[in-house]
């Protein structure tokens, strides 16, 4: 594949092991030792007296209560030993979930001093322990290393595509303690680079470009797949019209449309797709375009929007393929998904006009009133233009000379400060220049040398990592970033990539530390389509949308309703509302509960609102007495937070928790057992099975905050239909037709009271609860924005920035970019 000899592999690996910084390396060591030194800060004696009193009775020895034996904290001679258990203690007692409400209560007073001794002792801890945490640095993750190489060298291709699945933590995958590299990253990392090299670096020059067109005339003639009117080439269907079936026009009436077509060298080729559409009925065509199983282009198009006939123009960069490659053009509502066994009902038509096999249609059937497109082509034509290369890399100091006589020193000179994100000295430059001169004293070619240097380049930490090197010396939190570290900082939060030359110019200037600086370039990014990443990386992590694919209803109660059209648009769903939110700077409170959804057809039709067409989404306004609004009513949340058979009251209340608040529960004790032990012949619905768990007491005090939010839900159903009524169909019999089940019908259970005593009527009560309480979901957010921005796991130390941003975002109206301007220039992102 590479042309790159094995000896100049081994040399890359060794280098990229080689420029590991050696901080990176103690870093790594200190994770792995985790030796800390565990502060002392002694047990206040008002917390001991509280726990002897209040808590040891039920929470001591091997048979405590809930597996949460407290008796361990009694002995404690500092917060240190056991930090973790007063930790929960705290939670408990902040949310009144203990003592139990059937045992002797503190006084107010009580807990009061209790809660606020536990809050400073724990901060002093964790304070501690806080500057002790070695700092790990941020790897690019497959999303970053792809869009950095697309603004580098102007190649949009998924070259990261083989790499190791990026871990998430706390939902992301950008945090630094998570992304690790192993060998298996290693080797992903040189196969890359030696492919974007060959990219960039070409052998040769591109050939000429070339024009192939497909159209029926390209179908005519056997073999056919099928005999008769119905003509199936390559997976393309057509109903064949003319004088026989051999030599006659074919109409496609469905799909995919898929030709295939050869790439001598690697460029942008240019699909143009032509056609005539028949009988659209004022309807809304939806398609969906792909090159080699990659999605290029997803839209709606209506009959007026044909102009010339052309369906479709667009670009795709195709690498250099010496097999075939494959282009479809999917028709996703046309008559296959709308009209059952389509293909036996035309073959069925023919038989009843006497058409033999192997004939066509004398002429269009009048019977057959359905939408279909007559003389279709697709043409291919490429490459327009080469690939990747050293001209297309973005900087005002790139010069234009031909790649033909580029020298490994114009290829450093050029590349290097781009490729690391900032200035770079005569040493650094010197060590690339000499990579590729040892190469070519070995005997490399000039190609093959160039290419080298610039994989060896792309392999370097100070390209995969998003480099920031404080002082060995400096405190945590004390260390100014540089203009270029805060430039590549502030770029990969907004952006998911590299700095473009604004950005560059303003860090080169020494500008960008100023914080109307910064704050102005913040709001002209956020401006700019790439903020658009903002939405894939924050938006599917902080809402969990990327599990949502993974999730399966049970077919036998969902069959007719579930859609793999359903499905991905609810994966879609909670990322296209939070984009809208973003590109319209709309309140942070349409989280909670908003006026509008950003739906398409096949969700409008699970919503039941009318006048929705078509696959793309689009913001539609709610009438006042809709359900819907926010993230938590959308089908692809209420879905992900069920069971494949019922609803599941825990699962929803947990995500809130986690979600809305960020104040997730904690794990639930080996012995909490579930709900399917308890499946009997009994019908009851999953709200008194809940209600029988809350009664184990090692599951009650946790349920008591949990259950109450999942219950207010209760009117959706697994799939996030609106019910008033619970089918409960008895678990032996979901496989049977619908009039063999044992079922009962009950009314849907959806009020419930807070361990507070504060009630929740349905989910009208939930959603006025959730914007009585609207602080604690600033807080959450910006707690998960926050973590985003930076790449790393808040600490104690970082709450009274926390708060700060949550004051600025309240006194800005909890505009969106209220909350990204706040971030940006509060003291945790513009130091390390």
């Amino acid at each position: 594949m590479s042309s790159l000899r094995p000896s100049y592999l081994v040399r890359t690996a060794l280098l990229f092991a080689l420029l590991l910084p050696a901080s990176r390396l103690s870093q790594a060591a200190d994770i792995e030792s985790n030796h800390l030194k565990l502060p002392q800060v002694p047990v206040a004696d008002e917390v001991l007296t509280f726990n002897q009193k209040y808590c040891l009775d039920c929470h001591s020895g091997a048979d405590a209560e809930a597996s949460y034996n407290l008796s361990e904290l009694g002995r404690s001679a500092s917060y240190a030993d056991h930090i973790h258990g007063w930790k929960a203690m705290l939670r408990r007692l902040i949310h009144r979930e203990m003592p139990p409400a059937d045992s002797e209560q503190p006084t107010q007073a009580e807990y009061e001093q209790t809660i606020a001794s536990l809050k400073v002792s724990i901060r002093k801890v964790d304070q501690a322990l806080a500057m002790q945490k070695p700092r790990a640095m941020r790897r690019l993750n497959a999303r970053e290393y792809n869009n950095t190489i697309r603004d580098l060298f102007g190649i949009d291709y998924p070259f990261a595509s083989r790499f190791p699945e990026e871990p998430r933590f706390h939902g992301f995958d950008n945090i630094g303690e998570s992304l690790s590299v192993s060998p298996t990253h290693i080797n992903s990392f040189l196969s890359a680079s030696q492919r974007i090299a060959e990219e960039v670096i070409p052998e040769k020059t591109s050939p000429a470009p070339m024009t192939t067109a497909f159209d029926y005339q390209f179908y005519k003639g056997n073999p056919f797949e099928v005999d008769g009117p119905i003509k199936v080439r390559n997976g393309n269907s057509f109903i064949a019209v003319g004088e026989d079936g051999k030599n006659s026009p074919h109409y496609w009436i469905d799909g995919p449309f898929h030709v295939q077509f050869r790439s001598p060298a690697s460029g942008y080729y240019r699909f143009i797709v032509r056609c005539r559409p028949v009988d659209l009925d004022d309807g809304v065509l939806s398609f969906r375009f792909t090159v080699n199983n990659r999605q290029v282009a997803d839209f709606d198009l209506t009959e007026e929007d044909f102009k010339d006939g052309v369906l479709l123009d667009t670009e795709v960069f195709v690498p250099h393929n010496k097999k075939l490659n494959t282009a479809e053009l999917t028709w996703r509502n046309g008559i296959r998904a709308t009209i059952p066994r389509v293909h036996y009902k035309i073959s069925k038509l023919a038989r009843d006009q006497g058409i033999k096999s192997g004939r066509a249609f004398t002429h269009w059937p009048e019977e057959v009133e359905w939408p279909h497109f007559r003389y279709v082509q697709v043409e291919v034509e490429g490459p327009r233009t080469t690939g990747g290369s050293i001209e297309n890399a973005t900087s005002s100091v790139i010069s234009s000379e031909s790649l033909s006589n580029l020298s490994i020193e114009q290829l450093v000179n050029r590349i290097l400060p781009l490729a690391f994100r900032r200035d770079v000295d005569d040493a650094e430059i010197r060590h690339y220049v000499a990579i590729g001169q040892s190469a070519s004293a070995d005997g490399a070619s000039r190609t093959e040398a160039l290419r080298l240097t610039l994989a060896a380049i792309l392999n370097s930490p100070h390209f995969l990592y998003l480099v920031e090197e404080p002082p060995s010396d400096a405190e945590r939190g004390s260390y100014q970033l540089t203009d270029f570290e805060l430039a590549s900082r502030l770029s990969y939060f907004l952006w998911s990539t590299m700095p473009d030359e604004e950005l560059f110019a303003v860090a080169r200037a020494r500008k960008l530390s100023k914080p109307e600086e910064l704050r102005r370039q913040a709001e002209r990014m956020l401006a700019d389509p790439k903020a658009a990443e903002l939405s894939e990386g924050f938006g599917v992590g902080w809402t969990g949308a990327d599990r949502i694919r993974g999730v399966m209803p049970e077919p036998f109660l969902f069959k007719n309703v579930f859609s793999t059209a359903l499905h991905d648009s609810m994966a879609r769903e909670p990322s296209e509302f939070f984009d809208t939110v973003r590109r319209e700077n709309r309140s942070l409170i349409n989280f909670i509960d908003s006026d509008f959804v950003v739906i398409n057809a096949p969700l409008a039709e699970l919503y039941q609102i009318d006048g929705v067409k078509g696959f793309a989404f689009r913001k539609v306004d709610l009438p006042d007495d809709s359900p819907r609004g926010g993230l938590l009513t959308q089908a692809g949340i209420l879905t992900m937070t069920s069971e494949a058979t019922r609803t599941s009251p825990v699962k929803r209340g947990i995500y809130l928790l986690e979600t809305i608040f960020n104040r997730p529960p904690d794990p639930p004790p080996p012995n909490a057992g579930s709900l399917e032990a308890q499946q009997t012949d009994e019908l009851r619905p999953v709200s008194s099975k809940l209600a029988a768990h809350r009664e184990n007491p090692a599951c009650a005090s946790c349920h008591q905050r949990i259950d109450p939010y999942g219950l207010a839900m209760e009117n959706f159903d697994p799939i996030g239909r609106w019910r008033d009524e619970d089918i409960v169909i008895h678990w032996d019999d979901l496989s049977k037709p619908d009039y063999k089940r044992r079922k009962k019908s009950f009314a849907v259970a959806s009020d419930a009271t807070l361990g507070s005593g504060e009630p929740l009527t349905g989910l009208g009560g939930l959603k006025t609860h959730l914007l009585s309480n609207q602080d604690r979901f600033l807080l959450g957010l910006t707690e998960r924005m926050l973590t985003y921005a930076i790449g790393r796991e808040l600490l104690v130390t970082d709450e009274e920035a926390v708060q700060q941003i949550v004051e600025g975002v309240r006194e800005q109206d909890n505009r969106f970019n209220a909350l990204i301007r706040e971030v940006v220039l509060s003291e945790p992102f513009r130091t390390r």
